[in-house]
């Protein structure tokens, strides 16, 4: 009688929700009833190994392939597979002999070239190869294997199918416990990897904690930078390519929805938070923006070499995705696949896996910075690895260039050794385009570029122009209260044009504040689907004024079993909404951003948390919001002169002055802006820190220390930085500072000694990005932000 009022319950909870699953486990990427009711008694078998040696790297799905691989019964259209037939294999994965014979007929009847056909023999429980197919990793003396993971569905047949691809191809395989699903990963092919906060979840569900989980991905695949984000769809599934992809090192394409859709805030807060990040190449990525008004499925792409299959769905918007898609891509053959079993979670990625080229032709390269300086050759560096065991041939790599959209020429690159290789682009005028790219070939006649596409997309290099070179770029001054201190700042032109400079200044006091929140309602069903507006939760008065700096926010988070369902909101007084977090587990959290930098802070702000789903609690405790400020008093600095024109060649010496006359005893902090015609840095900023401190004469010899921290310096830095601070003798006892990345999740720690006022963090392990440095005494808490820049 239980069993049977069970099986009602569910049955009646599908009628009324049928995100989480359904009768039919090949309709979405939904568990089946039967697969819902036993997801927590489902036992995992999954065999772990130790991670491949000799610095892994994780191969991206724009890297070279050799096959794709399906599963019968299908879930893509016959187009589709005949198609990709046309210049790849297709391997389908068949229960047996029998089930290969009918898909042959069928290929035959439906133009899929059988020539390009293999099948691989092995039990499977659905048809969505990505999710469960296998993940290649590079490893050891040029080798290419298989990195196996535990799939986030309780299907023990799929859940072994990259046992069965391993087997199959013949190559190594590795077992990284980590519950995973490759709908929910993207990756660069140079360390960088992104996935939804689901990976996290999930695997704490099986006792694996976030940090175990980036340690894995490190070990196993080399990642070194991992975004793991909040799903901004806001859907049951949390799979990245639902709205996310990298369609090459550093490109990422994102979807785009209208102001009036659900989860607008939530999609522009992913897409500002990856405008903000740095791409292995150590640029900014260029963001394409798919328009996916009723939710579909453009994300969900397929790049199988020189193609981009994109589902499409009879909409009006189906020509805008194409040619979306060919503007980021160009060189590409972009083939649109109608099919009406395209789903907005589950389309044509989901459903096809390609299998990595186990004999690429590799070529790893960081392109040179977009401005070169004229008159000097430009240097370009790569390495190359056939991994087919090949010798290259005879003249290969070679550099492709153009000058200002001409004809290409080539230069052989020549062996440094180790398969690394070296050339020059030769010197060119002021002012010259350059146009480059990589081709090696080897001794099979396999031939790779880089970019991937060659000709049609290649680096770009300006050559020429004025350069600009500051003395330094950070000040720490220490003045006596009544008097004037003056200092001078260099700027040289090293370029080959006249460098003309105009110089603005920003100067002000810094103040910091605190701010305790009340905590979020300890009633459940008064914040089910909360938002502000509905439960008044919680909006506050600030009084104090400055423009604002830095902002955190430090809080506990409390959630039922659907954690990934809540997220946390702030809305400054200027208008602007910020998320705080989505996809939380419980836990305490520290948050820092720039999201309101040059704000005001006085006024009304709110704070609120928002159920998506609406089944159940999410509450924030312990809540405080950390504010800098920075009052604009621009009286005591001051430049001579403020523009000006240097030769090529030369330089000019500016006079700084900071004046204490009329200024009270504290920390100040200013800025000297330089704009120049310099195409490389239009912008260069000085950063001063000025503490005002006691007359000695004044205060008879009494010279009484005041705990503050300081702006490191360098900043930005690579990879060593100094981080300088004062302490009082009462502070001077346990005091530390703590490192966190821009995730809030603290990285270091740095003990210090009482007699210390300096301490020295070397970023060498950790990637580009912004980072914030934290000193906490007994009496003094005080964040600031730092850039590392490779």
């Amino acid at each position: 009688m239980k069993l049977k009022l069970l099986i009602l319950l569910v049955l009646a909870i599908s009628a009324l929700n049928a995100q989480w699953y359904t009768d039919d486990p090949f309709s979405g990427h939904y568990l089946s009833a039967e697969e819902y009711l036993n997801a927590n008694t489902y036992s995992r078998d999954f065999y772990e190994t130790e991670p491949p040696d000799g610095n892994p790297r994780n191969v991206a799905e724009f890297e070279q392939m050799q096959a794709v691989i399906i599963r019968y019964p299908f879930g893509i259209p016959y187009e589709l597979i005949a198609a990709m037939s046309q210049e790849i294999n297709v391997i389908t994965i068949v229960a047996n002999q029998s089930q290969e014979n009918s898909v042959i007929s069928s290929y035959n009847s439906n133009g899929v070239n059988t020539a390009n056909c293999e099948f691989l023999h092995a039990p499977s429980d659905s048809y969505w190869s990505r999710d469960y197919g296998p993940w290649f990793a590079t490893y050891g003396n040029n080798e290419i294997g298989i990195v196996n993971f535990d799939y986030n569905r309780p299907r023990p047949n799929d859940n072994d199918i990259p046992i069965e691809v391993a087997d199959y191809l013949g190559i190594e395989l590795f077992g990284m416990n980590v519950i995973h699903t490759g709908g929910n990963y993207m990756t660069d092919g140079l360390g960088i990897s992104a996935s939804t906060t689901i990976v996290y979840t999930e695997s704490a569900g099986e006792g694996i904690s976030q940090t175990q989980v980036d340690q894995r991905m490190n070990d196993y695949l080399g990642i070194e930078e991992y975004h793991v984000v909040a799903d901004p769809n806001g859907e049951y599934i949390d799979h990245i390519d639902c709205w996310g992809k990298f369609l090459d090192v550093d490109k990422l394409l994102l979807r785009s929805v209208p102001s009036s859709h659900s989860q607008y805030d939530e999609v522009e807060a992913t897409v500002a938070y990856f405008e903000q990040q740095t791409s292995s190449y150590g640029t900014p990525y260029q963001i394409y923006r798919v328009y996916t008004p009723q939710n579909q499925p453009y994300t969900n792409s397929l790049i199988l070499n020189d193609r981009v299959f994109v589902p499409l769905t009879s909409s009006q918007w189906d020509d805008d995705a194409i040619a979306t898609y060919e503007e980021a891509m160009p060189g590409y053959d972009v083939v649109g696949i109608e099919y009406g079993g395209w789903m907005s979670t589950d389309a044509l990625h989901c459903r096809a896996k390609g299998i990595a080229d186990l004999e690429m032709l590799y070529i790893e390269h960081i392109p040179y910075a977009e401005f070169a300086p004229a008159g000097q050759e430009i240097p370009i560096t790569a390495k190359v690895i056939p991994y087919s065991g090949m010798e290259l041939s005879a003249g290969f790599p070679k550099i492709f260039y153009n000058v200002n959209g001409g004809e290409f020429n080539s230069i052989q690159l020549i062996s440094t050794g180790n398969d690394n290789f070296s050339g020059n682009i030769p010197i060119q005028s002021v002012g010259t385009e350059i146009e480059y790219y990589i081709v090696a070939q080897d001794e099979s006649g396999k031939t790779s570029n880089n970019p991937l596409i060659g000709e049609s997309d290649p680096h770009y290099v300006i050559c020429g122009g004025p350069t600009i070179e500051l003395s330094q770029d950070y000040f720490e001054i220490d003045v006596e209260q009544g008097t004037l201190f003056e200092t001078d700042l260099e700027i040289i032109n090293s370029g080959s044009e006249d460098l003309e400079y105009s110089i603005t200044l920003s100067a002000g006091t810094r103040d910091d504040f605190s701010y305790d929140i009340p905590d979020s309602p300890a009633d459940v069903s008064s914040y089910d689907y909360n938002t502000f507006e509905e439960v008044g939760w919680t909006e506050f008065d600030v009084t104090d004024e400055g423009l604002i700096n830095n902002w955190s926010i430090s809080y506990s988070w409390d959630t039922d079993q659907y954690d990934y369902e809540g997220s946390f909101h702030v809305l400054s007084s200027a208008g602007t909404s910020y998320v705080i977090a989505s996809g939380n587990s419980d836990g305490n959290y520290e948050v820092f951003s720039d999201s309101f930098s040059g704000e005001e802070l006085s006024g009304t702000w709110r704070i609120w948390i928002e159920d998506t789903y609406g089944d159940g609690g999410h509450r924030a405790t312990n809540i405080s919001v950390n504010v800098s400020t920075l009052s604009p008093e621009e009286s005591w600095l001051s430049v001579d002169p403020l523009s000006g024109i240097i030769a090529p060649g030369n330089s000019e010496m500016m006079d700084i002055s900071c004046d204490a006359t009329e200024l009270s005893l504290g920390d100040y902090f200013g800025s000297v802006s330089v704009t120049s015609n310099d195409p490389a840095n239009p912008v260069s900023v000085v950063d001063i820190d000025l503490h005002v401190v006691p007359d000695v004469e004044a205060e008879n010899g009494v010279n009484g220390i005041v705990t503050s921290l300081k702006q490191n310096h360098p900043n930005p830095f690579n990879p060593i930085t100094t981080i300088s601070f004062n302490l009082s003798d009462e502070d001077a006892e346990d005091a530390k500072i703590e490192i966190y990345n821009i995730k809030g999740r603290k990285v270091d720690e740095i003990a210090i000694n009482k007699k210390q006022t300096t301490v020295s963090w070397n970023a060498e392990n950790f990637s580009s990005g912004i980072y914030f440095y934290k000193l906490s005494t007994k009496n003094y808490t005080k964040t600031m932000k730092m850039v590392l820049l490779k």
